[in-house]
């Protein structure tokens, strides 16, 4: 269990850091001398708003993807699933 919990530390330091040098990169930057020094640590600005919009569309589609795999390859295709429902109705309706 130990080890649970300096994994989860490490991935808390990891993403604290990621998080940190993302808001300096589109929060800080901007308000410092293009050419100062510490310009040169950081990609362009214009990258601050394209990568987090690239994950999010990856993330939608592999989720809406993923969600129509599973409707278009169910076991149970949803007009079975109608007729189950329509049959549960009449046994119920039938006492």
């Amino acid at each position: 269990m130990l080890w649970d919990s300096q994994i989860g530390t490490g991935i808390a330091l990891v993403q604290t850091a990621a998080f940190l040098y993302y808001f300096a990169w589109t929060m800080v930057t901007p308000f410092v001398d293009r050419t100062h020094f510490t310009q040169a640590y950081f990609p362009p600005r214009e990258y601050g708003l394209l990568v987090p919009a690239g994950m999010v569309i990856i993330f939608f589609t592999v989720t809406f993807g993923v969600a129509a795999w599973h409707i278009t390859f169910s076991k149970y295709p949803a007009e079975n699933v109608v007729e189950a429902a329509e049959a549960a109705r009449r046994r119920r309706a039938l006492g």
